[in-house]
């Protein structure tokens, strides 16, 4: 068998949730979007893609797949979508706040 031949049939993504969402909980990423009640929803919907992404960097559209057939997890993209409307007037204190941790 040779190296260059070789293909990846599957990928196994363990342990993201467990490091990475720690550390987002960590440096306060957790209530990036407010920390109303309201925003709890929202919150969870970013961190959800944000881990998503760092473990299969992909679409919207298709995070949203990934999160329900790899992690039982189901968000509509709609969701993603609005979620991202919250994300966008915030964008700069999100950036101050990335850049200060």
């Amino acid at each position: 068998m040779v190296v260059k031949n070789l293909r990846e049939e599957q990928r196994i993504i363990e342990g993201i949730g467990d490091v990475f969402g720690a550390l987002y909980d960590d440096l306060g990423f957790g209530h990036i979007l407010g920390s109303r009640r309201a925003d709890a929803k929202w919150n969870g919907i970013l961190k959800s893609c944000v881990l998503a992404r760092l473990a299969n960097p992909a679409s919207k559209l298709r995070t949203a797949s990934m999160l329900e057939q790899g992690y039982d997890i189901t968000i509509p993209v709609e969701q993603i979508y609005r979620m991202m409307d919250r994300v966008a007037p915030r964008e700069d204190a999100i950036k101050r706040q990335v850049g200060q941790t």
